[in-house]
């Protein structure tokens, strides 16, 4: 047990306030997997599975604060790092110049939500507390869907039974890409965190949930999640360089490399949207990135319009005339709510200015806080930088780039929150270390005869 799982108990029991936000933690994941369930399958009205979440919610909230207020040990109520808390105001700032600002705050309040409780319950029950109950929220999820292909492929395969149907199977989820997100961060939290004695079920649980994606058919999250995996793994693997850059001044090899792609990719949209034409031309023909560039391009053309301020967060898709309404009837489908890019959405409805300020928070911190956290806790950091990793490529074909309670985004911030515990919780760089380890062979050997001697016993380093 880490320094971050640490209760302030004589008897090592959780209080009643921890026990209540970690109800609120489970609460939270449940609207969160479920949302598809009640918004896009015909199992349940949508207008029902729209209340459901907003009585839901305002509950979390109220159980929450009550229970942040009661203990006297919570001293701060706000626990999210700046660079959040900026995205965050930044696209509140942008209900100034919606068109349609009851939804831009409707949407908000949703957000800021999702964020206030992962931060808050993840900081004050452990990340260790934090990382069981998704993992035990995602198995449970995993099952439900396995036991929908089962018994309810009507609901749980895309076109099931016709003739044309490639079997895709989306569960009880509504859509085979938000299936195939479920099954895919089921993997990575079961794939990276855990003790060695359940190493064999949380591996066996990873395959089956691999499984899944692979039958989704979504091609999105399964490159993602090979990719994550490698970075999952790269991160084990080079935990020991990267823990020992904490005690480095700025300038180490990381920082350096940090710096010049955060350099890169200002510039890289800051020409993009100077030089417009590029992004035009790349989505001149409809057919082109599987269809997408039909939705892009109207979505360019708003960008390109407004690149400051954009059109006011969650507010492009509620119009219903000018680009919105170019994108929304350019779909095969007969309409879209989503740009199938978290990047181009988020630019379009907060300006540019929003969108890097969501990068800083999203990727650019972590990578900063990546050797404090490796140093106290190589497999929180491994969880999370795979989170992370799953969460911007996901967004390069789909759309929950700082998305209210969308999947890949609450647990994006799942996985800042962990690093936001860890760093907070963990014990200074200068300090002893939170475990002593056992002395080896050799030291116990000079114990043995020091003390037999007389003289004063060996002690281990610090």
């Amino acid at each position: 047990m880490t320094k971050t799982d640490v209760i302030p108990r004589k008897d090592g029991r959780i209080n009643f306030s921890r026990m209540l936000l970690l109800i609120v933690f489970a609460g939270l994941l449940l609207l969160t997997l479920t949302r598809s369930f009640l918004l896009l399958t015909d199992i349940v009205p949508q207008t029902s599975g729209s209340t459901i979440r907003q009585i839901g919610y305002a509950i979390l909230i109220v159980i929450a604060a009550g229970a942040a207020w009661a203990d006297k040990r919570f001293a701060r109520m706000v626990v999210a790092p700046l660079p959040v808390l900026i995205a965050l105001l930044w696209c509140w700032f942008s209900a100034a110049w919606s068109p349609t600002p009851g939804v831009t705050i409707q949407r908000l309040v949703v957000t800021s939500a999702v964020i206030w409780l992962a931060f808050l319950c993840t900081d004050r029950i452990g990340t260790r507390r934090a990382v069981l109950v998704a993992q035990t929220a995602l198995l449970a999820a995993l099952i439900v869907n396995y036991a929908g292909i089962l018994f309810d492929p009507v609901h749980s395969i895309h076109d099931y039974p016709s003739p044309w149907s490639k079997g895709q199977w989306r569960g009880y989820m509504g859509h085979k890409n938000i299936a195939g997100t479920m099954a895919a961060l089921t993997a990575l939290l079961f794939v990276f965190h855990g003790s060695a004695s359940t190493r064999l079920l949380r591996y066996a649980v990873a395959i089956a949930a691999a499984i899944f994606v692979g039958f989704t058919q979504s091609r999105t999250s399964m490159l993602a999640l090979g990719g994550a995996l490698a970075v999952g793994i790269l991160v084990l693997r080079l935990a020991g360089p990267i823990a020992r850059t904490a005690n480095e001044p700025g300038r180490t090899r990381f920082g350096r490399i940090g710096f010049g792609i955060a350099a890169l990719v200002v510039f890289l949209l800051l020409f993009l949207t100077i030089d417009g034409e590029l992004l035009l031309d790349a989505t001149r023909n409809p057919e082109t990135w599987s269809g997408r560039a039909q939705i892009w391009q109207p979505m360019i053309v708003a960008y390109l319009e407004r690149p400051f301020f954009g059109t006011g967060y969650a507010a492009f898709w509620t119009q219903t005339t000018g680009a919105a309404a170019m994108a929304q009837d350019a779909s095969r489908l007969g309409g879209v709510t989503q740009g199938h890019n978290g990047y181009l959405d988020l630019a379009t409805q907060v300006g540019l200015p929003g969108l890097l300020l969501a990068l800083a928070a999203m990727a650019a911190w972590p990578v900063a806080m990546a050797a404090r956290v490796v140093r106290a806790d190589a497999a929180i950091c491994a969880l999370s930088m795979a989170l992370l990793f799953f969460y911007l490529a996901d967004n390069l074909t789909e759309t929950s780039l700082f998305d209210g309670d969308q999947i890949p985004h609450v647990f994006a911030v799942m996985a800042l929150a962990l690093l936001a515990a860890t760093v907070r919780r963990r014990a200074p760089s200068n300090a002893a270390p939170e475990t002593t380890p056992a002395p080896d062979r050799t030291h116990r050997r000079r114990r043995r005869r020091s003390t037999s001697g007389g003289a004063r016993p060996v002690t281990d380093p610090v």
